[in-house]
């Protein structure tokens, strides 16, 4: 376990507020989030993700091929299933 913190310096909590404080630090926090603007954030996250989506479809359409299929069902038919 560490400090609170020695937590937030290493990025497993985002604020570090007194006991007394949790309630208005999260409406605060709720009130910033309710004013986001939905459809410009979620373009936003779109575009941030854009390229590893697009390196995970790259390497399904890379790795995923009829040769590959053929050679893990072959594997499978070779192993010896109880019963």
């Amino acid at each position: 376990m560490c400090e609170p913190e020695e937590a937030q310096a290493a990025g497993f909590l985002d604020h570090v507020v007194a006991p007394e404080m949790v309630d208005t630090t999260i409406e605060t926090i709720i009130t910033g989030l309710r004013a986001i603007h939905k459809p410009s954030h979620a373009i936003a996250k779109r575009r941030l993700r854009q390229g590893a989506m697009d390196a995970m479809r790259a390497a399904i359409d890379r790795e995923l091929t009829m040769a590959a299929y053929e050679a893990s069902n072959r594997t499978r038919s070779a192993v010896a299933m109880p019963g």
